[in-house]
C-alpha cells in the first residue's frame, strides 16, 4: 500500500486536526519507502519495540505514545538517540497516534465501553471538531505542477480529481495557505468554498456511559479485574452499592475524574491517580487507577486487530506488546 493511503486511512481513526495544543501526533520520523510492506503496530517507541520492528522488517511502525514531545538535538547516546538511529538506519517510517486517538469515541478508545456493554456512550469533555473546507475547481485538468505543489504542502491536503473538477479538503487553519498556493497554480480557475463537518459522533478526552443492567460491586469489580486481567488496583473513595453510570480515561485523565463525577458517574477508571489527586477527589466517590500500560495496551491491541481486518494483508499487521514498568513487590522475612 502506497505510505500516503496508509496515512490516509489510519487518520480517518486518528485525526491529527484533533491533537492537543502540546502533542506530537503525526510523523515522527519520515521513512524512505512509499509502498508499505508490514506495519507494526505498539503502544511505545522504546528501543525495545522499535529492534523488535525492525527485527520483524517493519517498513511502517505506528505507535500511541511520540517519541518526544519536545524537539531536541541527539545530542546524548541515550534511549531517545539509540531509537532515531535504529529507525532512521532501517529507512522504516514513525508514526504516533497520541491525543488524536485519545478523543474519538467510537475509536479504539471506546474498547472498555465495549467489554461493559455500556449504552448512551459520549466524551467527558467534548472537543469542538476542527472545521474543514472544501475547495471545488471546475473547468481544471490534471496539472503535474498543481499536483506536484499539493503533494509537497507542509501539511498536504486531501485532493481528488473527477473530470475537469478537482476537490480539495483541508483543516480551516490552512485555508489561506491553500487559497495562496491555487493563485499561484491554477490562477483563472473558478474555485468555489464549503465548510464541511467530517463527523458522525461526538468526539472528545474520557468516556461515561450506562450500565444496563446496573452491576453491585462485587460484580462489576470481578468483571473488571477478568477483563483487565488484574487480581487487584489502587483506588481512592467509597465504593458504591451498585454502578449504573461509568466513567474512564486511558493514560492519565485525572483532571476529568470531578467532571465525570457531576455527569453522574458511579465509578471514574483512570490510569494515573496520585496521592494530592486521589485527597481531592474521594469525597466525590470511588476512583480506581488501573494502570495507564493496561488501558493503553489493550486500547492497541484492539486497534492493530481492527487494521489487520480492514486492510487484509495489504499490508501486514503486527502487533507488538509493550511492557508494563511498573512492579508489585511483596515483602518477605529476611535475615537482618
Amino acid at each position: 500500500m502506497h505510505i500516503d493511503r496508509l496515512i490516509s486511512l489510519l487518520e480517518k481513526t486518528a485525526d491529527p486536526s484533533f491533537s492537543a495544543e502540546w502533542d506530537q501526533s503525526g510523523i515522527q520520523i519520515a521513512g524512505t519507502g512509499k509502498t508499505i510492506q508490514k506495519l507494526a503496530v505498539t503502544l511505545d517507541p522504546s528501543p525495545a519495540a522499535i529492534q523488535e520492528a525492525i527485527e520483524q522488517k517493519a517498513d511502517f511502525i505506528l505507535t500511541h505514545h511520540p517519541l518526544t514531545l519536545s524537539p531536541r538535538l541527539p545530542r546524548y547516546n541515550d534511549s531517545y538517540t539509540s531509537i532515531l538511529r535504529r529507525v532512521l538506519s532501517s529507512g522504516s517510517w514513525l508514526y504516533a497516534a497520541h491525543t488524536s486517538l485519545d478523543t474519538r469515541t467510537s475509536g479504539p478508545v471506546a474498547w472498555l465501553a465495549k467489554a461493559f456493554k455500556l449504552k448512551g456512550l459520549r466524551p467527558i469533555e467534548p472537543v469542538a471538531p476542527p472545521g474543514r473546507i472544501k475547495f471545488r475547481l471546475t473547468g481544471i485538468k490534471p496539472d503535474e505542477a498543481l499536483i506536484q505543489a499539493l503533494n509537497n504542502a507542509p501539511q498536504k491536503p486531501v485532493f481528488s480529481f473527477a473530470g475537469e473538477a478537482l476537490e480539495i479538503v483541508v483543516p480551516k487553519q490552512q485555508q489561506q495557505p491553500v487559497t495562496h498556493l491555487l493563485h499561484q497554480f491554477a490562477p483563472d480557475t473558478q474555485v468555489e468554498l464549503t465548510e464541511i463537518s467530517c463527523l458522525s459522533s461526538p468526539c472528545g478526552y474520557g468516556l461515561i456511559g450506562e450500565l444496563s443492567p446496573a452491576m453491585s460491586w462485587s460484580r462489576f469489580q470481578n468483571q473488571l479485574y477478568s477483563i483487565l486481567g488484574k487480581k487487584q488496583c489502587t483506588g481512592s473513595g467509597a465504593a458504591p452499592g451498585h454502578i449504573a453510570k461509568l466513567a474512564y480515561c486511558p493514560g492519565s485523565g485525572m483532571s476529568l475524574a470531578s467532571k465525570a463525577f457531576a455527569l453522574g458517574a458511579d465509578i471514574f477508571i483512570s490510569g494515573d491517580l496520585k496521592f494530592h489527586q486521589a485527597q481531592d477527589i474521594e469525597h466525590l466517590g470511588l476512583t480506581l487507577d488501573v494502570g495507564h500500560f493496561a488501558l493503553e495496551e489493550a486500547m492497541m491491541a484492539v486497534w492493530a486487530e481492527e487494521l489487520s481486518t480492514s486492510l487484509a494483508e495489504d499490508p501486514q499487521v503486527v502487533f507488538i506488546p509493550g511492557r508494563e514498568p511498573f512492579q508489585i513487590n511483596t515483602l518477605t522475612n529476611a535475615e537482618s
